[in-house]
């Protein structure tokens, strides 16, 4: 379990509740335990992709009502930060709560855990190449 082998970083812990709560394959979801994992992240910190993977684990559970009511509670917040972009995903996730839906996407296409960074440059290559 990645978050048992790094309790000091949380982000891990958050991104493997996420991957629980939202994975593409339904059969690769355990809300109950993406659930326990964010709730316990939450006595830490209130951000909103902690308020977002706890209503994706709501979803998961099939508790709709309360995955759509923390999803308008974290919508509010980003909009009150000015966050347009944030907000704009969120009320699609929301939409998918109030037509009785989980999330099928951890995150979404355009988030930089996609985008691993520029290409490698030929100097770390020959560092990083096996000898033969």
């Amino acid at each position: 379990d990645p978050a048992t082998l790094h309790p000091d970083r949380p982000e891990v812990a958050h991104a493997l509740a996420r991957v629980l709560a939202a994975a593409p394959d339904a059969r690769a979801g355990d809300g109950e335990r993406a659930f326990a994992i964010v709730q316990a992240l939450l006595e830490g910190s209130k951000r909103i992709e902690l308020g977002e993977t706890l209503a994706m684990a709501y979803a998961e559970l099939g508790e709709f009502d309360a995955a759509a009511g923390i999803q308008r509670g974290i919508i509010e917040a980003a909009d009150r930060a000015g966050l347009r972009e944030v907000s704009r995903r969120l009320r699609a996730n929301l939409r998918l709560y109030e037509q009785r839906r989980p999330c099928r996407m951890p995150w979404p296409d355009d988030d930089p855990i996609h985008h691993p960074g520029p290409p490698i440059s030929t100097a770390i290559a020959a560092i990083s190449e096996r000898p033969r």
